[in-house]
């Protein structure tokens, strides 16, 4: 709508200068001058969206002895959403013990 006010004050607008309008009034004209405006306008989907690309990384340890067992583990994990406003982020960390326990 805004560029179709636009495009008709250029029409209807005469420089004395050149001896021109601002935009001859063919369809010609008209269609060439709606179609640059089509891209003028913002570009929302690069301006909120990302590719997502997701990271996880993990570190583990793990050992023992004929008594006891031991396990330690350490992930990130990074999802980056389509919607640039969020991101995920997980944190996890895990240990785990057994102790075998003999009676005296």
């Amino acid at each position: 709508m805004v560029y179709t006010v636009k495009m008709y004050n250029l029409i209807s607008s005469y420089n004395k200068t050149t001896g021109q309008f601002g935009l001859p009034n063919t369809d010609e004209a008209k269609t060439a001058y709606l179609r640059a405006a089509e891209f003028r306008n913002t570009n929302w989907f690069d301006r909120l969206f990302s590719q997502a690309i997701m990271h996880n990384h993990s570190v583990s340890i793990s050992g023992g002895t004929d008594k006891a067992d031991y396990y330690a583990s350490l992930s990130a994990i990074v999802r980056p959403r389509l919607d640039k406003s969020q991101q995920g982020r997980t944190l996890t960390l895990n240990v785990n013990t057994a102790i075998i326990l003999t009676a005296i």
